[in-house]
């Protein structure tokens, strides 16, 4: 299976909301109910720009409940490991939180968190950095001056959550098996 077909794979299956929301729920909430499909809405990513819209080939979702935002969940999936992904990430959190800023630009209006998840499908162990700390050459005295980012990875390969959706959990196990 090419590259292409297995992101438009993973693309279709998380834009089922239930799987999204059990995705959300086991590996941000240690399988608390917390997030429910019907409160999930595809953001619209009209107004970011179009070089980030290239590049976002995944889904984003936001958890709502009348006109209250709570969060933005952001699932990027990934086949290999990438060196570059401490970047990107940050990149499309600053991204995302921009459009929300630009929708929401009320003076001290407080923005949703976004929360954003690599669902990573390669069959090695991600090993590559999953913090900017540690990407970036700091002394001891200029540390308390950058801030940190860290990376948030789901590995098929060495999952161990059992989620309360069948499709998803049939998905990362054909996935985890089939090394």
């Amino acid at each position: 299976m090419n590259k292409d077909s297995k992101d438009s794979i993973i693309k279709k299956l998380f834009e089922d909301k239930e799987v999204f929301a059990s995705f959300i729920n086991g590996v941000i909430y240690q399988g608390k109910k917390i997030l429910s499909s019907h409160h999930l809405k595809e953001i619209n990513l009209s107004t970011i720009s179009d070089s980030f819209k290239e590049r976002i080939r995944d889904i984003v979702q936001v958890y709502q409940t009348g006109d209250e935002i709570f969060a933005l969940y952001h699932n990027e999936s990934q086949s290999v490991v990438d060196f570059s992904m401490v970047f990107r990430m940050m990149e499309y959190q600053a991204e995302l939180y921009l459009k929300k800023f630009k929708e929401n630009h009320r003076h001290r209006e407080k923005l949703p968190p976004i929360i954003s998840v690599v669902f990573y499908t390669g069959k090695e162990e991600w090993k590559q950095y999953r913090s900017l700390y540690e990407c970036v050459q700091l002394s001891k005295e200029i540390e308390p001056w950058i801030s940190d980012y860290k990376l948030y990875v789901f590995g098929c390969a060495q999952n161990e959550i059992e989620f309360d959706n069948m499709d998803l959990n049939f998905f990362v196990w054909g996935l985890k098996y089939s090394y």
